[in-house]
């Protein structure tokens, strides 16, 4: 009997002790239970917070996938609050930016249209201003070359034994620098115009005429006293290419030297009395007999 108490006495202490084993499972199950609550409305929280976020990326037009993260959920909590005040900072968002864009892109377009178009303009411009230039250049250099070659053998007429030219001051570029009329008389040296005697000017810018009319003639040509400086030899010479040039063009020829008016076809005096001038004919005998020497 006393065996049967004990083993009694073990029964009830070993069901005492699963019943408080019950008891503390039973309350261990509860914490879970309210623990899977917490966790399910934290999970639904995040998942809707997840959900607004998506939405908000879509209204500021991201496109693509959220990388994962591993960092935790505190130093999410902290970028999530920076991002969502830098995004306050930005202000309302302008719903026609995409539309204001697509303008100024256009106009950008426009824009770069017409400059392109400007830019093909201006060089079409340089083109033309290159190709004026190579002519001018090409014909400046073609009357230069005729008229010096005319002044050269005019001063040697003017002048035998003398020589006169034109020489370009910058011959890579002439139209940067001037032209120089470079005389040597007879029997002297090479001179500039500043250090020539009044005769030898006016032999020189006769030959320089000459040469220019004679690249572009002229129908008539009026000379007033332009033997004034020369003795009766270059006088002479000049009358005799007067003489020459009158068979391509007419000369009227001013001068009170008698030897230049023997070269005449006809003669015209001109007085003056009591402050009226007079015109009147006058007969060139030397040209009466050169005609008749030459008929005879």
């Amino acid at each position: 009997a006393q065996e049967i108490y004990e083993e009694k006495d073990s029964l009830e202490n070993e069901v005492s002790g699963l019943k408080a084993e019950i008891g503390r499972l039973r309350m261990k199950e509860e914490e879970l239970i309210r623990k899977e609550g917490e966790v399910k409305a934290t999970l639904s929280r995040c998942e809707q917070k997840i959900s607004d976020l998506e939405i908000r990326l879509e209204d500021v037009g991201f496109e693509g996938e959220v990388p994962p993260t591993t960092e935790g959920i505190t130093k999410l909590r902290d970028n999530l609050s920076k991002l969502e005040k830098e995004i306050e900072a930005l202000g309302n968002v302008n719903m026609r930016a995409r539309e204001n864009y697509e303008e100024k892109y256009k106009r950008f377009k426009e824009y770069e249209e017409r400059y392109k178009k400007l830019q093909d303009e201006a060089k079409a411009i340089r083109n033309m201003i290159e190709e004026i230039e190579t002519k001018k250049l090409k014909a400046f250099m073609e009357t230069y070359t005729h008229i010096n070659r005319n002044l050269k053998r005019t001063f040697s007429f003017l002048s035998p034994g003398g020589r006169a030219e034109m020489m370009i001051e910058n011959e890579v570029d002439p139209f940067s620098g001037g032209v120089n009329l470079i005389v040597k008389p007879r029997g002297k040296d090479v001179q500039y115009l500043e250090a020539m005697s009044g005769g030898e000017k006016t032999l020189a810018a006769l030959a320089l005429i000459f040469a220019i009319q004679e690249y572009r003639p002229s129908p008539f040509y009026y000379f007033d006293e332009v033997d004034a400086s020369l003795d009766e030899a270059n006088t002479r010479k000049v009358g005799e290419l007067i003489r020459e040039k009158s068979r391509e063009a007419q000369f009227i020829v001013v001068s009170h030297r008698e030897v230049i008016a023997n070269f005449a076809d006809r003669l015209i005096g001109v007085t003056a009395r009591g402050g009226v001038s007079r015109v009147f004919p006058v007969e060139n005998l030397s040209a009466l007999v050169a005609q008749e020497e030459n008929v005879s």
